[in-house]
């Protein structure tokens, strides 16, 4: 007999520790997740992993009125690895944008890279706010479902990254906000690890059955 689970991303048989971000993206088919009992998940949810030691910054330019770009680069071995766009008013953050280094229009829109290849986060608070509600859905019924192709979470890794500028009144611009980048981020990824843990323990209460660790990946969070 096999129990059948359905677009669930199988966080019990990762480990993050290597990590700074995880995006997401589904795909087609049957993946059998366990042999005995077989336990098995139809359109799977995958994980893909940006890794990154240091970070960089330079100005970008904004032409609405009144507010301010940044342009960090994350980069592993000397290499970019994600390039996190940031729009701001004074001290408020009103847009990121985190884009991997295989996205282009043309492959968006051909299907060649995840629609996680271009996250546009523009209003993070009303975003982090209605993931708290889906997550209150998430366990109060079992007709809910979660899908975080268009989500992200950044583990402590990304966290613990410093951003080293010059001593300009610019550089120290940008270290605040980068700062406060990494603590809305922060916050937005709990947030979709928690909908993520509820809806795959509602699926898994679904087929009656449990899998051990199913927040252990949490702890790279």
């Amino acid at each position: 007999m096999a129990y059948h689970i359905d677009s669930v991303f199988p966080s019990w048989l990762h480990r993050f520790d290597d990590a700074v971000f995880i995006t997401f993206h589904q795909q087609p088919g049957v993946v059998t997740l366990r042999a005995s009992p077989r336990l098995a998940c139809t359109n799977m949810v995958h994980a893909s992993k940006v890794r990154a030691e240091s970070v960089g910054w330079c100005p970008l330019a904004c032409d609405e009125p009144g507010k301010h770009g940044h342009l960090f680069t994350l980069a592993h071995g000397g290499m970019a690895t994600c390039k996190i766009e940031v729009t701001s008013s004074g001290d408020e953050i009103t847009r990121i944008v985190i884009v991997q280094p295989e996205y282009s229009p043309v492959s968006l829109a051909s299907g060649m890279v995840p629609e996680s290849s271009l996250l546009v986060l523009d209003d993070l608070r009303c975003h982090i706010d209605s993931l708290a509600r889906l997550k209150g859905a998430l366990v109060a019924r079992d007709d809910t479902g979660y899908v975080p192709v268009r989500e992200m979470v950044a583990t402590s890794g990304f966290g613990a990254l410093v951003l080293t500028t010059d001593y300009s009144q610019e550089g120290f611009e940008a270290r605040r906000c980068f700062k406060r980048v990494q603590v809305m981020l922060s916050e937005l990824s709990n947030e979709t690890a928690d909908c993520i843990d509820a809806y795959n323990r509602s699926e898994l209460d679904r087929v009656s059955q449990s899998v051990a660790d199913v927040v252990a990946w949490r702890k790279s969070l």
